[in-house]
């Protein structure tokens, strides 16, 4: 349960969250473009600690290039429709 809270406490978790859950299926390039301020390492493990705790999941697109996207699993999908209304409020209320 513990596992959950941690993987949701870092600084741009949420934005990643919201990129995921917005984009069908999101690769690693798309979700770094728009979290640009972010590095690469930061980024990565984000991205792992989101997969470890179940909320997001990773698969490799083979081919010439190999390519990573993300989704939301189902335990991902609730949680962040619970969240979703707490996201917009916030957003509203810091632009005024």
């Amino acid at each position: 349960m513990l596992q959950g809270f941690e993987a949701i406490q870092g600084k741009h978790t949420m934005k990643i969250l919201f990129i995921i859950s917005t984009t069908k299926f999101p690769f690693y390039n798309q979700i770094k473009k728009a979290l640009s301020n972010l590095n690469l390492g930061s980024l990565s493990s984000r991205l792992k600690k989101l997969e470890e705790s179940g909320l997001i999941k990773r698969e490799i697109h083979k081919g010439v290039l190999i390519r990573v996207s993300y989704t939301l699993t189902e335990v991902g999908d609730n949680f962040f429709f619970l969240l979703f209304p707490a996201l917009i409020y916030f957003a509203f209320a810091s632009s005024k």
